[in-house]
């Protein structure tokens, strides 16, 4: 039977191998016995949640609450009883890796970099002319980055120049996903991004990382047993919308901002705004690739959890 080496719980040592432990049975003791409802993640990080699954499962068992198990006493000797007892549940099998699962994104964010470039690098070997481009061309361009024929053409032409670099620098990253991608713990979000969650993010420009929240898009939630995924998940277009999204964050120290597809202000922003806008390069991107006859074309990303 697994024991732990300190204390896990309020006013812990709360050690990461200890702590996911003490998750793991708390998991598989039935929830009628006191086993967490909903399952916790297996993350090794003590906080609110699994504080509160060891208040519950004591309160069930003893009558009695302090929020801390400690080696050899009662509490840990009961969760190893009831973890191993019949109709205990099973033990979750792990996620996939973030990291592993946002470098599965690569392919099909290059086929819409590609698409993208080769659209743009047109533009620009035509002198910056929109009028000749294909309806739903003109349209992405319009959508996206607020790119028409109003303008100068030096001036859509510079404009353009700042497209064309995000998403070749986009692309190199993308290529170095291995060793620029960083999975991270549920813990570590919250100290990077003060208490908010996200499925990723760019802290300082330095690395992209990839949470516990990104994660494929579960059809079962919130029924799935084994863990408790902090939402239903995303599928793969829309991963893949969030792998490019973050990377311009990446690529572009003007990018430090977010107006998503799906907002309002997204449809009323200005060009000087748009081509720093990380979530106008996917959705340009992917509005270009799909030669898509809708005005702003299919706009993957959280809008569009299940895609």
């Amino acid at each position: 039977m697994p024991d732990i080496t300190a204390s896990v719980g309020v006013n812990g040592k709360n050690t990461e191998p200890d702590t996911l432990t003490v998750q793991t049975l708390l998991n598989q003791v039935p929830a009628m016995q006191g086993g967490a409802e909903p399952v916790l993640d297996l993350d090794g990080w003590c906080g609110n949640k699994t504080t509160a699954a060891i208040r519950k499962f004591q309160q069930r068992q003893f009558n009695s609450q302090d929020g801390l198990v400690e080696p050899g006493k009662r509490t840990i000797q009961k969760l190893n009883a009831l973890a191993t007892a019949p109709g205990a549940r099973p033990v979750p099998a792990p996620d996939m890796d973030p990291k592993t699962l946002a470098l599965q994104s690569a392919p099909q964010v290059t086929r819409w970099i590609t698409a993208a470039l080769k659209e743009v690098n047109e533009v620009i070997a035509g002198g910056g002319a929109l009028g000749g481009r294909p309806a739903y061309a003109q349209a992405a361009f319009a959508a996206h980055f607020k790119l028409t024929d109003r303008f100068s053409a030096n001036y859509l032409l510079k404009l353009l120049a700042t497209v064309k670099n995000n998403y070749e620098a986009a692309q190199r990253t993308v290529n170095n996903g291995a060793t620029i991608y960083r999975s991270v713990s549920r813990k570590q979000m919250s100290i990077d991004m003060g208490g908010q969650t996200a499925p990723a993010y760019v802290p300082n420009r330095q690395r992209i990382c990839f949470t516990p929240e990104f994660h494929v898009y579960l059809d079962d939630y919130p029924a799935r047993p084994g863990m408790d995924w902090s939402g239903q998940g995303w599928g793969p277009m829309c991963r893949a919308a969030m792998v490019l999204h973050e990377t311009i964050h990446y690529v572009d120290p003007q990018a430090q901002f977010d107006i998503y597809e799906h907002d309002q202000v997204y449809r009323t922003m200005i060009a000087e705004v748009a081509i720093h806008d990380p979530s106008s390069y996917p959705s340009f991107a992917a509005h270009i690739e799909e030669k898509s006859p809708l005005p702003m074309g299919p706009l993957y990303g959280a809008g569009r959890p299940r895609d």
